[in-house]
């Protein structure tokens, strides 16, 4: 059983792991790291890019409550609970970009039964979301729109802000990864947790769910505003350009 904070071999580098009470982190330097799309939106798995301590880190969350240490299957169905090895082996081959030829996805019924209808929706004050379910050949994620329509014009302080926003809150919830992703009415802030080649367990797809659910939650009010060029915000806009100014004017004497 992992304790405290270790090292993993696999494949060609050691990955970093650091265990909390309810979750395991494990990291990865991103700058040695071939594969760097294993972190964009719509790559299979769970690493995302964030930065930790200065330094820009691949991060895999596995939630310790679906995990079983054992090495074989009690669960033939895999309802309740994940094997470490087989979480390992999935986050390997999703570093490296390769994929299990043998995976499929769940059946509609066996989702529906992991994820509840009741679990997709979204609401926030007068804002409303949906949780899209993608289930297709090779694929299974969870993909949430956080804010669309974005104007890719939006005043620069705007998008940085929405940009920040987007990686610190993938530095905060565990699974989900952020991103903007352009579409024909302009940019959409998108919140997804990617599950393609996961082992087959309810538990972690039901807490893929509800970490879509928390995120966006805490996200839509904040990404409403910020991408509504309608709603005045020049206070903050003034500030981050101050801001801005004197990082440039620190920049220059240094």
């Amino acid at each position: 059983m992992l304790t405290g904070n270790c090292e993993l071999k696999a494949g060609s580098y050691p990955w970093r792991i650091a265990v909390r009470p309810n979750w395991i982190h494990l990291l990865f330097d991103y700058d040695r790291v071939h594969n760097k799309a294993c972190a964009v939106l719509g790559a299979p798995g769970l690493w995302k890019k964030i930065c930790s301590n200065g330094m820009a880190m691949l991060a895999w969350d596995v939630p310790r409550w679906i995990l079983d240490y054992g090495t074989q299957a009690d669960d033939p169905d895999g309802s309740d609970s994940c094997h470490l090895e087989d979480m390992l082996l999935w986050a390997e081959r999703c570093l490296v970009g390769e994929s299990d030829s043998a995976w499929a996805p769940p059946a509609d019924a066996w989702v529906k039964e992991a994820i509840p209808a009741a679990c997709l929706t979204v609401r926030m004050g007068g804002l409303l979301r949906r949780i899209a379910v993608i289930c297709s050949e090779g694929r299974f994620a969870l993909r949430c729109v956080v804010a669309h329509n974005i104007d890719p014009g939006l005043e620069r302080w705007r998008m940085d802000a929405l940009e920040l926003l987007a990686m610190d809150a993938s530095m905060l919830w565990g699974m989900a990864r952020f991103g903007l992703e352009e579409s024909p009415t302009g940019l959409s802030l998108i919140c997804e947790v990617d599950l393609t080649g996961a082992p087959q367990s309810k538990a972690l797809f039901r807490t893929g769910a509800d970490a879509v659910a928390m995120a966006v939650g805490v996200l839509l009010e904040t990404a409403d505003v910020l991408s509504n060029p309608r709603i005045d915000l020049q206070s903050i806009g003034d500030c981050w350009l101050q801001a801005q100014s004197k990082l440039k004017k620190k920049g220059e004497t240094e």
